[in-house]
C-alpha cells in the first residue's frame, strides 16, 4: 500500500484527512440541487469534501456559477466526442487524486473514470433517473 501511495504522490506522514468527491454535471437541474442540498446541509466530521463539477462542450445545458459549498470546488470541461475518451480520463483522475475517503458518481464519465484509474476510494453512484446508462 504504501508503494501504491508513493506512486500516486501520497506521503501517509503528511496524508490529508479522507475526502468526499462529489462529481456531476455543471447542468441546472436536479442533480445540482440534490448534491448542493447534500453539501449544505452535512455536519462536521473527519471528511473533507469536494465537488468536481463536468461540463462536456459540445451539450448546450445551462450551466450554474453558484458555488456548492464544498471546501474544494473543480471545474472540469471536456469536449466528446471530439476528445479521446482516454485521455479526457486521464485529464478528470487529476481532479479525483489517489487518497482515502469517497467518489459519489452522479453522472456516466466519473464511473468510466473509476473503473480505470484506481482513486483509491470507495466508489457510490446514484442514478437520478432512468438513464440508458
Amino acid at each position: 500500500m504504501v508503494a501504491h501511495a508513493a506512486r500516486h504522490g501520497c506521503d501517509f506522514v503528511t496524508a490529508a484527512r479522507p475526502e468526499v468527491v462529489y462529481a456531476l454535471p455543471n447542468k441546472l437541474g436536479g442533480v445540482f440541487s440534490y448534491v448542493g442540498n447534500l453539501l449544505a446541509h452535512r455536519r462536521p466530521d473527519e471528511f473533507t469534501y469536494a465537488a468536481v463539477r463536468t461540463q462536456n462542450a459540445n451539450e448546450r445545458d445551462r450551466t450554474i456559477d453558484e458555488p456548492l459549498g464544498a471546501d474544494r470546488e473543480v471545474r472540469f470541461d471536456y469536449r466528446l466526442p471530439n476528445e479521446n475518451v482516454h485521455a479526457v480520463l486521464r485529464r478528470l483522475a487529476r481532479a479525483i487524486p489517489y487518497g482515502p475517503g469517497v467518489v459519489v458518481a452522479n453522472d456516466w464519465i466519473e464511473l468510466a473514470l473509476t473503473s480505470i484509474h484506481d482513486t483509491g476510494r470507495a466508489v457510490f453512484a446514484i442514478n437520478h433517473g432512468d438513464f440508458d446508462f
